[in-house]
């Protein structure tokens, strides 16, 4: 076991490393000192044994917690680059182009959709391949996959102009097919990048706003 918590030690950050052990070092001198005043150095020596134990139950637990951050840390990463990628993709640029030309037509100045399902339905292919692109982006951030911070960083307002634009038409939809879940996890992620960018203007506009660390 020992050897497990050690290897598990070493995989530990420089300043992990130090945290850990001035914990464990104080602990250690708090339960001498007591024990020396009291005179029972049987005491004294079973408790550094049992203080080992906890120590080192602890090291684990702080090794294993510190590699599960730095590998949801690399997931989330890897993930928003691959996102990325695909939204700056030739393909997917053509389709943005497209959607956006889309909403205005298929939209009246107040926001009302004119559009009907007995029209071509070709002209909704470059809309769908955006907002899907969303929906299962939507998804990975509402299941803890990434951090709402790179992907409010990456592609806000984008999503919040599409979903806007598109909102209409998905209602629109919604209605008539009689699946009120459809685009549920793009909608998902239009509020909750829309409340992280409040959440920042509140920070930033506040005394000392830029000094402080944004939400997590």
């Amino acid at each position: 076991m020992l050897q497990r918590v050690f290897a598990l030690y070493q995989n530990l950050r420089d300043r992990e490393k130090v945290l850990v052990l001035l914990a464990f070092v104080s602990l250690l001198i708090a339960l001498f000192s007591m024990q020396s005043e009291r005179g029972n150095m049987e005491t004294v020596f079973g408790g550094i044994s049992a203080l080992a134990a906890v120590g080192a139950a602890f090291v684990a637990w702080w090794a294993i917690r510190a590699q599960d951050q730095r590998a949801r840390l690399t997931l989330s990463v890897n993930l928003i680059n691959q996102y990325i990628d695909a939204f700056e993709s030739d393909r997917i640029r053509t389709a943005r182009r497209n959607a956006a030309e889309f909403i205005v037509r298929a939209t009246t100045q107040e926001g009302k959709f004119k559009w009907s399902l007995s029209d071509d339905d070709s002209e909704l292919e470059d809309l769908r391949k955006v907002l899907n692109l969303f929906d299962h982006l939507g998804t990975l951030v509402r299941s803890g996959a990434i951090d709402e911070r790179y992907v409010w960083n990456a592609f806000f307002p984008m999503v919040q102009m599409y979903w806007l634009g598109a909102k209409p038409m998905v209602e629109y939809w919604r209605e008539n097919t009689h699946r009120r879940f459809i685009l549920e996890d793009a909608e998902y992620l239009n509020k909750t990048l829309s409340d992280y960018e409040k959440h920042q203007l509140v920070r930033m506009n506040s005394p000392g706003g830029l000094l402080r660390p944004g939400r997590k």
